[in-house]
C-alpha cells in the first residue's frame, strides 16, 4: 500500500478517488531516547542530542514558535525535532511549555535513516510522545500519529499519514486513508512469516517522487495520470486486501 496513504489524502479534493489501503508492521529496529524537563524563568530551551550518527547531532533552540518554524522549514534531521516538538506544544499549552528547559538525549539509534523505513516519522512520534509524557499528557497512539503527521507537514517533506504507524510498535495493522479521516484495524496473523529485509544502498528522495507523483493528483488530465490514480487506488487497495486476507489465513503463498 505504499504511496496510498498520500493518494488516499486527495480524496477531500475529489471524492472519486479510491479510498487507500496499506498493511503495515513494525520492524525491530528504531530510536530511543530519555527525556527530561525543569522549570526556568523566562523561555527555556529545547535540546536534542544524537550522538550515535557519523556526526554527534545537538540542537539547542529556544521555545520561539518563529525560531522553530524556520528549523522544520530548512529540511535535514533537526527539521523534524522541531516540527514535532512545535505541534506538540501548541497542543499541551504554549505557555506550559515555553517556561522549561526540556532535553532528548538519544540512547540508541538502530534504525537507518533515508532507506525509506520511516524515520522521519520515528524521530517526530519519539518527540511528539516524549513531550507528552513530560508534561502529565499521554497522548493516545491516535494523538501520537496526528501530532507527528502535523509536525512533519512542517518540513520540506511531502509525507502522507502511514509512516507514523511506527507509533504501533511491533504489531500488524491495516490503514485506511480516506481524505483526512484514518481508521485502523488490528490484523490477525496465523502462521509464522519469514520477511527479509535488504539494504539495496540505493538513494531516493521521498520528495521528488511525491512531486512528480502528484502531476496526477487531484484531478487525472491524461492517460498516464489516469493510470497513476488506478495503481495507486483499486490496484493497491486489492493487493492490500489479499495480502491482509493471506495473513489471517496463515497462507503465505
Amino acid at each position: 500500500g505504499e504511496h496510498s496513504d498520500w493518494a488516499g489524502g486527495f480524496r477531500t479534493a475529489n471524492p472519486s478517488i479510491h479510498k487507500g489501503q496499506c498493511l503495515v508492521y513494525g520492524t525491530d529496529v528504531g530510536i530511543t531516547a530519555t527525556a527530561t524537563k525543569s522549570s526556568v524563568d523566562g523561555v527555556g530551551n529545547l535540546t536534542f542530542c544524537e550522538p550515535h550518527a557519523l556526526e554527534d547531532r545537538r540542537l539547542q533552540v529556544a521555545w520561539d514558535r518563529a525560531e522553530l518554524r524556520r528549523i522544520a522549514a530548512e529540511g535535514g534531521f533537526f527539521s523534524y525535532v522541531c516540527g514535532s516538538a512545535l505541534a506538540a506544544a501548541e497542543r499541551l499549552g504554549w505557555e506550559a511549555v515555553q517556561h522549561c528547559d526540556v532535553a532528548f538525549d538519544v540512547k540508541s539509534m538502530t534504525l537507518p535513516m533515508g532507506k525509506g523505513l520511516s524515520s522521519s516519522a520515528a524521530v517526530c512520534v519519539l518527540v511528539a510522545r516524549g513531550l507528552g509524557q513530560l508534561f502529565g499528557h499521554t497522548f493516545s497512539t491516535a494523538d501520537e500519529m496526528e501530532l507527528a503527521y502535523q509536525g512533519e507537514r512542517l518540513t520540506p517533506s511531502l509525507c502522507g499519514r502511514m509512516d507514523q504507524c511506527c507509533a504501533f510498535g511491533s504489531k500488524f495493522v491495516a490503514m485506511y486513508f480516506d481524505g483526512d479521516k484514518v481508521t485502523t484495524e488490528a490484523v490477525v496473523c496465523k502462521g509464522a512469516f519469514h520477511f527479509v529485509i535488504a539494504d539495496l544502498r540505493a538513494k531516493k528522495n521521498t520528495q521528488v517522487i511525491l512531486a512528480r507523483l502528484e502531476e496526477a493528483y487531484p484531478h487525472a488530465e491524461n492517460d498516464l495520470q489516469r493510470g497513476v490514480q488506478e495503481f495507486l487506488g483499486p490496484i493497491s487497495f486489492g493487493c492490500a486486501e489479499a495480502a491482509k486476507q493471506a495473513l489471517a489465513a496463515g497462507d503465505p503463498a
